[in-house]
């Protein structure tokens, strides 16, 4: 084995063979080694500090000079010595919000919480790429979170935070290699996952109108419309919904939840491009979208149309027979939905026949 010489590599190969050659010699040669100082001046009743540090030996720092952090000069003093102060001031300032993580720290954050393994990792990454809960900013790759991601966290937060905390997923991981290590019986960890997230889906299923309103705030706001970020700008309106249309379906995010009617299930919202459906106002006489043009036809909170039921008899609402709002906002419209979204059992021929 031979090193390179100048003339055998060139361009980004001589980078890339000048790191690494770099790194080996670094890897045996010894440690920097530096002098810290660290002093305490007491003004009044006040304290302050001051850090400072010199070199004392390089030692690896030579082959890897990028790394050098300079010497921090500062006056040395003995204890009890007395320092003339020449003037005080007083600063304001702020600090700056994190930065988003780049692909190389989510990564490392994931190992740390023992999330996924090398194999999984990129496929995870990948896939909240593609389903665009996060967009890749250069320079850096750094992951910024898009208004459906935020909408998703802010959702599983609010119903059931261990949805979104490594937590779960990390016991899970350390499962797995109880089962491996032959520590653990693979259908009782199977058993007790399933069990798991058999508990959690049903109490989310029964709180999901937490995560529609909030997937309604998030996509539909001035902002996002403005920048053509809302997802309702991307999704296309039939003409067939057009006048029943209330919002668009958080199932498939490619319909729009429409008024139905139903002879023996009564009114509902259902996808025309998908089979999501609510059920809601039971035993009403009427439902529609409402068009008065005298009246703020969408709501302020999340967008959807408002909604005019009417009941002849056994209304819900207190002292009148009907009522105008937001299906998912307004509380008195929103307590006559009977079933949350949920989607349609697809059944076979033989049970079409029967």
């Amino acid at each position: 084995m031979r090193a390179a010489g100048a003339h055998d590599l060139y361009g980004e190969e001589a980078k890339i063979y000048d790191y690494i050659a770099s790194n080996f010699l670094a890897c045996i040669s010894k440690d920097a080694t530096y002098e810290s100082i660290r002093m305490e001046l007491l003004i009044g009743d006040e304290k302050f500090k001051m850090k400072g540090q010199h070199m004392i030996t390089p030692g690896f720092l030579d082959v890897q000079p990028w790394q050098l952090h300079g010497d921090t000069v500062i006056p040395i003093y003995a204890v009890g010595d007395i320092v003339k102060v020449d003037g005080t001031k007083i600063t304001e300032g702020r600090t700056d919000a994190p930065g988003y993580l780049t692909e190389a720290e989510l990564i490392s954050k994931m190992e740390e919480h023992g999330i996924g393994t090398d194999a999984s990792i990129p496929t995870h990454i990948n896939n909240i790429i593609e389903r665009q809960y996060v967009t890749v900013q250069n320079p850096g790759r750094k992951l910024a979170p898009t208004l459906l991601g935020q909408a998703l966290v802010k959702g599983y937060c609010e119903i059931d935070p261990e949805l979104v905390m490594p937590q779960v997923r990390s016991n899970i991981e350390r499962s797995c290699e109880l089962v491996a290590k032959g520590k653990a019986e693979f259908s009782e960890v199977v058993d007790h996952v399933l069990q798991i997230f058999k508990d959690k889906f049903n109490f989310f299923k029964l709180n999901v109108g937490s995560m529609e309103r909030l997937l309604s705030i998030y996509l539909n706001t001035a902002v996002a419309l403005e920048k053509g970020l809302c997802l309702i700008s991307k999704i296309t309106l039939k003409d067939e919904s057009r006048d029943e249309a209330v919002n668009f379906c958080i199932k498939c995010f490619k319909g729009y939840m429409c008024i139905n009617y139903h002879n023996k299930k009564g009114w509902g919202l259902k996808c025309d491009s998908c089979p999501a459906a609510i059920r809601f106002a039971e035993g009403a006489a009427r439902a529609k979208r409402v068009e008065n043009q005298d009246l703020d036809k969408k709501c302020q909170e999340c967008g959807s149309w408002f909604v005019y039921v009417y009941f002849k008899g056994n209304s819900p609402f207190p002292g009148k027979e009907s009522h105008t709002g937001c299906m998912f906002c307004d509380p008195l419209l929103r307590g006559t939905i009977k079933s949350q979204l949920r989607i349609q059992k697809v059944m076979t021929p033989q049970e079409l026949e029967e």
